[in-house]
């Protein structure tokens, strides 16, 4: 089993003027480099197997050319889950040539003591070490999504435990929808969870974007070998075994994996869960940062520069596409940029709500070939939209947002 830590990102302290270098790069390659070597060993090994003795070539062919094998060997090709991180850290803060722009970075690791955790708690509690030092990490960029780099760690390292259970949960005879429920409810409630061992018990905070992160990480290994839904649409599987090999797909180019990130694994659209014993403090560290955090999300667009939008997106992250990922619900305990970086929390004009509500849903790349249609914003209610596959999903009227609460 994937050796797992909490880990916490401080997105919110990034320095105006200060723009990170796109690392989709990186994340494609090593996505589709995992699938690839893990089709190219395994039939070198199916090939070696057929020059065995006929009792002990039947049980290894059988062994090889399961689909939950081959799997097992994507993950084998990616890294550890703690050195993802480490690797990754080193090479971006020490390996990595320089930007080309003078006001780039590769990452942006926050100040543990000026940044939004260095704050004393109310009481005596020594898990602020661990939300200010020992566990921390770089925020960076990938396919236009800030992202902590712990986000890696969730996605190879806790997609693969969620995978385990998913596969346990088939095994004894559930549909993919109810076995990935299954996975779902152990990385929020079991002991590796964001409830207990990688979340509440070390750092206090149930992070929904590591939450998001697991899931993503957990589609994109029932994929190697089934078809499934990823953004509102039928995804083929990457590998078919085609009785004698595998073979990886045609429509798998490295550019295929950007589909896998999105903006639920951003800490400031999607925020965290933060224990009472903090929460106030972290509010204060955050409004001051408000300014950067608006001209990072927002420019100078009137549309974006209301709470509505940022009450959509939110509202949008409650659910993985439609789907849900374990978000944590309890809206009104969350520190989000529509309570925390505006005074006012309705927009006069309502045009311009409008304005942001199409801006945070249908934003340029949001969605791809996949649009989430709302039927309507009625104040005060939830309701249903279609997504042009025909599945269902919810959405909260953005008046309401803010104040809303989710029961668990």
């Amino acid at each position: 089993m994937d050796l797992l830590q909490a880990h916490e990102v401080d997105q919110y302290d990034i320095p105006l003027g200060q723009e990170l270098v796109d690392h989709g790069d990186y994340w494609d390659d090593l996505l589709y480099g995992a699938v690839k070597r893990a089709v190219s060993k395994t039939n070198h090994e199916l090939d070696e197997a057929k020059r065995l003795v006929p009792g002990l070539r039947q049980l290894r062919l059988s062994q090889l050319s399961s689909t939950s094998a081959l799997t097992k060997r994507v993950r084998s090709e990616l890294p550890g889950s703690m050195a993802v991180i480490g690797e990754l850290e080193y090479k971006l803060h020490y390996a990595s040539a320089k930007p080309d722009q003078p006001n780039q970075v590769q990452a942006h690791f926050s100040s543990p003591w000026s940044g939004t955790y260095g704050s004393l708690p109310f009481w005596p509690d020594p898990r602020i070490w661990n939300r200010m030092n020992f566990l921390r990490c770089s925020t960076i960029k990938v396919h236009d999504q800030y992202i902590g780099i712990d986000k890696l760690s969730h996605f190879v390292g806790m997609g693969s435990i969620y995978y385990k259970y998913y596969q346990c949960a088939r095994m004894a005879g559930k549909t993919q929808e109810d076995a990935v429920k299954t996975a779902v409810g152990v990385g929020r409630y079991g002991p590796i969870s964001e409830n207990w061992l990688v979340g509440g018990i070390p750092t206090g905070i149930y992070s929904n974007a590591d939450m998001a992160a697991n899931y993503s990480g957990l589609k994109y290994y029932i994929n190697v070998t089934e078809p499934v839904v990823i953004r509102g649409q039928v995804q083929p599987p990457m590998v078919v075994f085609d009785g004698q090999q595998f073979q990886l797909q045609p429509h798998v180019e490295p550019e295929y994996f950007a589909m896998f990130v999105s903006r639920h694994w951003d800490e400031v659209l999607n925020p965290c869960l933060h224990e009472w014993t903090f929460r106030k403090k972290i509010n204060a560290r955050i409004a001051n940062q408000r300014e950067n955090i608006l001209v990072r999300y927002a420019g100078n667009e009137p549309a974006r520069r209301t709470p509505e939008y940022f009450d959509a997106i939110q509202t949008d992250c409650l659910t993985w596409f439609g789907e849900s990922y374990g978000h944590s619900g309890h809206l009104d305990k969350l520190i989000t940029v529509s309570r925390t970086c505006f005074d006012q929390q309705t927009t006069a004009d309502p045009a311009l709500r409008e304005a942001a509500i199409a801006a945070a849903l249908w934003g340029p790349g949001e969605w791809g070939s996949t649009k989430w249609e709302p039927t309507k914003w009625e104040l005060g209610q939830w309701e249903l939209g279609q997504w042009d596959s025909g599945e269902t999903r919810v959405a909260l009227a953005p008046e309401r947002a803010s104040s809303a609460t989710l029961a668990r």
